[in-house]
């Protein structure tokens, strides 16, 4: 073998060599490459998951905060419903006992006693408001959706307590005789119109702590359960429902 042949037989061994540790650091390169990719796509998943985690946490968390404020303010409607029930039946009954008096029908009924019920029964529906009201602020952001409507029932209650006061006085001035003695049946049909509009604003009162109710039970309970509540519906449209949804 000539010098040339030699040379020739050289490069092509050292171009052999040289085309494997090339191909072997090309190899040794993409491994290397396959680990990092590898490395960065678990760390990238783990966080996902872990993002993932985090949300469905606070919406639990969430969830149940809601649900907390949920009961605590469903209780104090309840004791505000039992006390604004109470308080229309004493109504309604001394509404009867009124209209029969004027009548010339006299039923048992202790007459000196009835300014003093006036205020009990006020006092208590009273009172149940404004633990509600305290029940509510209390809660306040978490429930904050439902402000206007407990602003409308503060209103309504507010009315309520200004058509109680004139009927007070009404009955303290023309009526209360402060004796046990039956009353003169003058001035009757002053009070049994007042009775009549206390006797309005309260339905009124209870038809929108039920629809407060509703909101509550649908915006709160309705998307974990995947249902709703029928809301109130009026025979008359001209009847106002308390609603968060945009008329």
């Amino acid at each position: 073998m000539n010098n040339i042949e030699k040379g020739i037989s050289w490069m092509e061994q050292q171009g052999t060599e040289w085309l494997m540790k090339y191909q072997s650091l090309i190899g040794n390169f993409l491994v290397v490459v396959g680990w990092i990719v590898t490395f960065l796509y678990t760390i990238y998943q783990v966080k996902k998951s872990n993002d993932n985690t985090l949300k469905a946490q606070n919406l639990l968390f969430k969830q149940e905060i809601e649900y907390a404020a949920y009961c605590k303010i469903q209780d104090a409607l309840d004791q505000y419903s039992s006390a604004l029930s109470e308080f229309d039946s004493y109504f309604r009954i001394l509404k009867i006992h009124l209209s029969s008096l004027k009548k010339g029908i006299v039923l048992k009924k202790d007459w000196a006693n009835i300014p003093y019920e006036l205020r009990e029964v006020n006092s208590k529906q009273s009172d149940q408001f404004i633990e509600f009201l305290k029940t509510y602020e209390s809660n306040e952001i978490i429930i904050l959706d439902f402000k206007s409507l407990k602003d409308e029932l503060a209103k309504e209650n507010n009315l309520l307590r200004e058509a109680f006061s004139k009927l007070h006085k009404i009955y303290l001035g023309k009526i209360d005789s402060f004796t046990s003695k039956i009353p003169p049946s003058e001035n009757i049909d002053e009070v049994i119109n007042k009775i009549r509009e206390i006797s309005e604003k309260t339905k009124d009162i209870g038809s929108y702590v039920y629809d407060l109710r509703i909101e509550m039970q649908n915006r709160i309970l309705g998307p974990i359960l995947g249902k709703s509540v029928l809301k109130r519906q009026p025979g008359d449209k001209s009847v106002k429902v308390l609603s968060l949804d945009k008329s």
